[in-house]
């Protein structure tokens, strides 16, 4: 009887250390480390994307390790079946890392860390935007003189690309004198394609260049081959114009032009002179080679033009005129019909219990869609529209091109509020419409993100 109480003693010690073990199992409940793959990105051209998810962290200080991949690329890319798409030591397991797109569009890359207990991270994805950068410009080269029965060499060799990408050129012959049986070019995907004139006139080679991705507009050239007669032609414009309005076409008619030895005319038109402020140049004539065609003043003010005609041996003396050119004598404002709301689902996050009883829930993770896909846009005077998008509320990113009526936005940082509830959280973008006399009207463009929340329970190992 003398040891029961060292026996009750011994027995309240291994409860107590019991009870100690229970509570530091509990402090010891590992948490799942956040990944964050960094802020969105936009780039020209097929250049190097640096990926950068240093600002991942585990709440529990433990050692974490990276892994990226591809949610999703253009359709014509094969990064996403790549084992070897990021460039640091060919691993996507390094915190940093690049790729180099191999398409034109947006990529969604993910990155999830993992914790050494094993824990890994829901996803953290960013939006990669990758444009063809500016069109190439294609120069067709100065004009050239000829002889019939000789080879032309025409030369777009100073063509080039705003970012250095290499070029392929497509040649054609846009028209030749009346009685030519000349219709091709020899070499036309060259830099320097060549052909052989069989009759006298003007004959005009036309040149575009490709990047791999845009195309370039069009450029021309002119091939004066000589046929002998000895009179010159007369350019004859319509003369001036005093009613034009701005943001309307308005016709320039060079028919009266003529030539004494009856040769077929090649036609010039040229701006001169324009107001101040105004965007207009050459591209400007809706055809500045035809014999009549028009021309569209953006501002109101004073231009002046040229008309110059060649008989393929000699040019004219230009033929100069002026057009005053008042404000549109009315003008309605584009109308925008935006479109119905559009919803989204933006998953889950997890929520914990807070002080107090009050929930804490995380953020859900970025969601793209599409805005403006049924958005209608009317203006009463059928001019040209310029359209503009911009992020109005919320933490939403265009991913598309912000000047096309239907584009692709990424929406992020949308929460939850308590477990099994789905919250709606409100993303805005503007769309401003401008008309050419620069009236504009906006409207918004509003996306709901239904975040939901899910109750976070501990893995305790049972």
């Amino acid at each position: 009887m003398a040891f029961a109480p060292l026996m009750l003693i011994l027995s309240g010690s291994l409860l107590t250390a019991c009870g100690d073990k229970d509570a530091d199992t509990a402090e010891f409940v590992n948490r799942a480390p956040v990944a964050s793959a960094g802020a969105d990105v936009a780039s020209e051209g097929l250049n190097r994307v640096a990926l950068v998810g240093t600002a991942s962290y585990d709440p529990d200080g433990d050692a974490i390790t990276y892994h990226w991949s591809f949610d999703r690329v253009p359709s014509d890319s094969s990064l996403k079946s790549s084992t070897t798409a990021f460039a640091i030591n060919d691993s996507a397991e390094a915190a940093g890392t690049t790729f180099v797109p191999d398409a034109i569009g947006v990529y969604v890359v993910q990155l999830v860390v993992t914790d050494n207990q094993g824990a890994s991270s829901v996803p953290d994805f960013l939006v990669v935007d990758i444009s063809g950068g500016s069109a190439p410009v294609a120069v067709a080269g100065n004009d050239i003189t000829g002889s019939i029965g000789g080879s032309v060499t025409l030369d777009g060799s100073n063509s080039y690309d705003p970012l250095g990408l290499d070029l392929s050129y497509t040649w054609s012959l846009a028209s030749a004198p009346s009685g030519s049986t000349v219709t091709t070019l020899v070499d036309s995907t060259s830099v320097a394609p060549s052909f052989t004139p069989d009759v006298g006139g003007v004959y005009v080679a036309a040149l575009q260049v490709h990047n791999g991705f845009l195309l370039s507009g069009t450029d021309t050239t002119f091939v004066y081959v000589s046929s002998g007669d000895p009179s010159p032609p007369t350019a004859l414009s319509q003369g001036d114009i005093t009613d034009a309005q701005d943001c309307l076409d308005m016709t320039l008619d060079g028919s009266a032009s003529y030539d004494p030895n009856g040769d077929p005319l090649a036609y010039n038109w040229t701006l001169q002179s324009k107001p101040e402020g105004s965007a207009t140049d050459n591209y400007s004539f809706a055809d500045r080679r035809a014999e009549s065609t028009t021309f569209f003043p953006d501002i109101s003010g004073t231009y002046s033009f040229s008309l110059a005609v060649s008989d393929g041996t000699t040019w004219s003396s230009p033929d100069t005129f002026t057009a005053v050119v008042k404000e549109r004598f009315a003008n309605t404002p584009p109308r925008i019909d935006i479109g119905p709301i559009i919803e989204v689902s933006g998953g889950t996050a997890l929520c914990t219990e807070g002080s107090y009883g009050a929930w804490e829930c995380g953020s859900c993770v970025a969601v793209s869609t599409t805005i403006g896909g049924a958005t209608v846009i009317e203006d009463s005077e059928d001019t040209d529209i310029s359209l503009l998008w911009t992020v109005s509320e919320g933490e939403g990113t265009i991913t598309g091109s912000d000047t096309s009526l239907s584009t692709t936005v990424s929406l992020r940082g949308a929460v939850a509020t308590e477990p099994e509830v789905c919250t709606p959280n409100f993303f805005r973008f503007q769309l401003a419409a401008t008309d050419c006399p620069q009236e504009t009207s906006t409207e918004i463009a509003t996306v709901i993100v239904q975040c939901c929340g899910e109750l976070y329970t501990p893995d305790t190992g049972d």
